[in-house]
């Protein structure tokens, strides 16, 4: 199964900085938070290069939670990237029935390219992708290639169809990395699903402000 391209430096929004063991940020007030839930820093590359809701046309709103988190994905059971250090996550979304756009922003524990060369194995021979839900629980994934343009250092693209959600979901989930930092940007929508050249713009959002922030 053909899994994401190799490019430069997620979708929906991940040009996100991941804590260590899946923190969490709040995306209303903006504070990323460690993997014992300290806050980090306001000034923190993760955080900085975060998109802001100002930056999205079309009525994108930030929004406390979107229906999954990407702190912790994994795929049969194996986790998908190993975290170091501070995470930021925001969500976004154009309404209370979606679509949901999150963005999350991560170091790779073991190095950005070896990260990525581990990431593109186990997608390969991925099943199940499940995410976890901000309210408890996760949700399960099956995963499908995406075609997607080069971004970065390195990148990875898949299209996801829920098979326990509340309701139909589907989602654009994108990987690139800038040297060690890697961002996970995600658009979820109901059927039809998202639209993939509404994610595309929304990465290239999430890669031009990565690279700007983050040496």
């Amino acid at each position: 199964m053909q899994r994401w391209n190799t490019v430069a430096a997620l979708a929906i929004v991940a040009a996100v900085s991941v804590a260590c063991g899946g923190a969490k940020r709040n995306a209303a007030s903006g504070r990323a938070t460690g993997s014992a839930g300290t806050p980090i820093a306001a000034g923190t590359p993760a955080v900085a290069a975060l998109i802001a809701a100002g930056q999205l046309s079309g009525g994108w709103m930030p929004v406390s939670a979107a229906p999954i988190s990407l702190g912790d994905l994994r795929c049969d059971g194996q986790s998908l990237l190993r975290e170091s250090g501070a995470a930021a996550e925001a969500a976004f979304s154009k309404g209370d029935s979606g679509p949901w756009g999150i963005e999350r922003i991560t170091r790779a524990a073991d190095g950005g390219s070896p990260a990525f060369s581990r990431l593109g194995t186990v997608l390969r021979g991925c099943r199940r992708l499940s995410t976890p839900v901000p309210a408890g629980g996760s949700i399960d994934w099956t995963p499908a290639p995406l075609v997607f343009p080069r971004l970065a250092d390195d990148s990875l693209a898949e299209r996801l169809t829920a098979g326990n959600a509340r309701q139909p979901l589907a989602a654009d989930l994108v990987f690139f990395r800038h040297g060690d930092t890697v961002a996970l940007v995600a658009q979820i929508a109901a059927p039809p699903g998202p639209d993939t050249a509404l994610t595309r713009a929304f990465v290239q959002q999430a890669e031009a402000k990565l690279l700007h922030f983050v040496p």
